[in-house]
């Protein structure tokens, strides 16, 4: 928990928490309708239908390319969604009932997608839009020290036999420096609760970034 005070959440330097940056920028977040049937359903259809009732800037034609972090029954999926289609490696496809959570994101929106009681439910946020909010950007570092490019994506893994496939190349890394690692740009957005506390009411993801310089890794070269 956060404290109630934003001179109090940084501490001592009122543009920190805990060694990282709080800054405002403006955000609008919208609640998603739920979807049901989901065996019946496809990944697209949900997004299309989606979009008629809140606008998703990454689906509009030329809006580039977004990325996909998706959270199944059976494995994670890392990819693009680009061209209103998900290229994932080996064409691999994400079928709605097994979602347990979906994020597709850029620098300057995310729609997040959850599975709960059969139904996929969600929120789509947009930055650089809407009312001023503090913020507070940190990194998620993914499993994986070791990298192997295979048709243009990289395979992660690890001793203990994590694997991932990320929809880059020329990815190099250092296995014996925990700083040289693939990561996750992660915000986190702050509010105040019923008892006036501040606390994160929110995060999503931004951009991958690249080992300890954090260099946004963009897409597939």
């Amino acid at each position: 928990m956060l404290s109630n005070t934003k001179s109090r959440i940084a501490g001592n330097n009122e543009n920190t928490i805990n060694g990282l940056e709080l800054k405002e920028i403006s955000s609008q977040a919208f609640p998603v309708s739920a979807f049901d049937e989901l065996d019946n359903k496809q990944l697209s259809t949900i997004l299309d239908e989606i979009n008629k009732k809140t606008p998703l800037s990454f689906i509009r034609k030329g809006a580039g390319v977004a990325f996909v972090v998706a959270y199944l029954d059976y494995k994670v999926l890392i990819g693009k969604y680009t061209n209103g289609s998900f290229p994932f490696f080996n064409n691999e496809q994400i079928e709605p009932k097994f979602i347990q959570r979906i994020r597709i994101f850029n620098q300057n929106e995310e729609l997040m997608l959850w599975r709960s009681e059969g139904k996929l439910k969600g929120r789509y946020r947009k930055d650089n839009d809407g009312n001023k909010i503090d913020v507070v950007d940190n990194d998620q570092v993914l499993f994986g020290t070791k990298a192997e490019e295979i048709n243009g994506y990289t395979k992660l893994t690890e001793e203990r036999g994590t694997e991932i496939i990320i929809p880059f190349k020329d990815i190099i890394l250092d296995g014996n420096k925990k700083e040289d690692r693939i990561k996750i740009k992660t915000r986190n957005y702050i509010g105040f609760n019923e008892i006036h506390q501040a606390t994160y009411i929110d995060s999503r993801f931004v951009e991958f970034t690249f080992v300890k310089e954090n260099n946004p890794t963009g897409g597939i070269k």
